[in-house]
């Protein structure tokens, strides 16, 4: 039962804290090398954005579905910065 608690907090983790580091990279990224801040960026936002959709669509409550909503938005805005640059 540990073990499937573990892949809870897992995926939970990915999306709300990838969410909100690809974003401060994106945010950062006049301080940080271009080929960096873009690279760093889709590692963290990407996989929150695929954890993020995937806590939406889980019938799960309302908590999960703000944390999945939170990880996908700010990934989100993340990318959409980093590439418009």
């Amino acid at each position: 039962m540990e073990s499937l608690a573990i892949a809870a907090a897992i995926l939970v983790l990915i999306t709300v804290a990838g969410g909100p580091i690809s974003l401060l990279i994106a945010v950062l990224s006049k301080r940080i090398s271009k080929k960096y801040s873009v690279f760093f960026t889709l590692l963290f936002g990407v996989p929150a954005v695929f954890v993020g959709m995937y806590l939406i669509s889980l019938n799960i409550g309302i908590g999960g579905r703000l944390m999945g909503l939170f990880g996908l938005i700010t990934s989100s805005v993340a990318i959409a910065k980093v590439i418009t640059r």
